[in-house]
């Protein structure tokens, strides 16, 4: 399965990159992006499962939208964390469509606040005591971010799973290319 899951994350990648160097050849803005950041699991028993907070890493593809209309974006983002003390392991993954209000055409360039929402499927794998747990179930995100330029910013959000190892605030920096 993990090799499943890498082949995956390598595709979307090779995807990801082919439609940015596409866009950089008609000229158009950069829609591909990096966050990398922290993700934070609400529950404390969770929390002294595994660890307290956990890396995590997204992919983000920016559709852009016509005038008036409200930007959308595709995030696939990974978060895991692994405990050998307790031999626990979490590792998900989420798909998630996501809304950013506020960063609109007429505020690239400039500072500025915006609101996220997003929903999508989420893939996760619990380990523990060698019991492996593998589910696939519905995500949803909402938060707020500052975008000090068209690429570079600070996004904090709220996440929520279907399960205690799925639900947690992350804080995430925004790198565009």
């Amino acid at each position: 399965m993990a090799r499943c899951l890498l082949m995956v994350l390598g595709l979307s990648v090779c995807l990801l990159c082919g439609a940015w160097a596409a866009e950089q050849e008609n000229g158009e803005g950069s829609r591909v992006g990096l966050q990398l950041g922290a993700w934070r699991p609400t529950s404390s028993g969770v929390r002294r499962q595994i660890k307290s907070t956990w890396p995590y890493v997204a992919l983000t593809y920016s559709l852009h939208a016509g005038e008036g209309e409200t930007p959308l974006a595709l995030l696939l983002d990974w978060t895991g964390r692994k405990n050998s003390n307790t031999q626990s392991k979490v590792t998900q993954v989420d798909l998630l469509a996501v809304v950013r209000q506020g960063a609109s055409a007429d505020r690239e360039g400039k500072s500025h606040f915006y609101w996220t929402a997003g929903i999508g499927p989420l893939w996760s794998r619990v380990e523990d005591m060698g019991n492996k747990t593998t589910r696939i179930r519905a995500a949803g995100t909402v938060g707020i971010g500052w975008a000090w330029q068209r690429r570079l910013g600070l996004e904090l959000r709220y996440q929520v799973g279907s399960s205690k190892f799925n639900t947690g605030a992350l804080l995430a920096l925004n790198l565009g290319f």
